[in-house]
């Protein structure tokens, strides 16, 4: 089947920066995301050496389906002691993730990503916690966020729908900025003066990320022994899901399934 893929409005290229505004000024290009980087063989996971960034993300929407997002983070702070340590040389580079918010924009119809939020606004804009990770001055790790949740490819599938054939092809950007917290070990600050424990802590935060993924209706489903199987199981696909190469659908015998796409 050949998809007609919508023109784009506008392009965003990704680009992997550091520090969103909300943080201290000394804190900026603490944190950054290095890329979205290609998968590695049929594994549901990422290196954080990983150096080979993917175009474009892919999810078939004709089945149940959430995306899983790679992502390599750094910590680019220097090992050692940074702008803020006031420590006397002691090793303050140490930052810790916390959360991750994700927002969904598509900018080639609006109407679908507010067609959605209008169900619920949480659907396309979140904040959710993820596993306190610690990044040493110049470290580097991988992170896998649920940038579409399944409800909310659910509900895309029926916006887009309501307004295109199932020969359509979309793309929708995550935009994502990741939330870290870095201490301090000085108890003085800058004027020599005794601060609180609390004001030891600061917010880090890396700034948007955006990346392109294909939303289509069948483009992944790989079913050689019943190509007409519409089953919106996942029975074989990357992380479980419908993205990013062959998806086969539930009631296809993989043994049967040889030819590849």
């Amino acid at each position: 089947m050949q998809y007609r893929r919508l023109a784009q409005r506008f392009i965003v290229i990704p680009v992997a920066f550091g520090l969103s505004g909300g943080a201290c000024a000394p804190d900026e290009e603490a944190l950054i995301i290095r890329t979205v980087p290609q998968w590695a063989n049929e594994q549901c996971s990422v290196s954080g050496e990983a150096t080979v960034g993917m175009v474009r993300g892919q999810l078939d929407l004709s089945f149940d389906s959430a995306y899983m997002q790679p992502y390599v983070l750094q910590n680019n702070l220097t090992r050692g002691g940074g702008p803020t340590s006031g420590n006397n040389g002691t090793d303050d580079s140490e930052i810790q993730l916390s959360a991750v918010s994700v927002r969904l924009d598509l900018p080639q119809d609006p109407s679908i990503i507010e067609a959605v939020s209008a169900i619920d606004p949480a659907l396309v804009q979140f904040r959710v916690g993820i596993s306190t990770a610690s990044l040493g001055g110049g470290d580097k790790m991988g992170q896998l966020v649920d940038v579409i949740p399944r409800a909310t490819a659910e509900a895309l599938r029926d916006a887009i729908l309501a307004r295109y054939d199932s020969d359509v092809a979309l793309t929708v950007y995550s935009k994502t900025i990741f939330h870290a917290e870095r201490g301090s070990n000085s108890s003085l600050n800058d004027n020599n003066e005794d601060r609180p424990d609390w004001a030891n802590v600061f917010e880090v935060d890396s700034r948007e990320y955006s990346y392109p993924i294909e939303l289509c209706f069948g483009c992944l489903r790989h079913c050689p022994t019943n190509p007409e199987n519409t089953e919106r199981k996942v029975a074989i696909g990357r992380c479980g899901n419908a993205q990013d190469g062959p998806a086969t659908p539930e009631n296809c015998s993989p043994a049967d399934d040889t030819d590849g796409v």
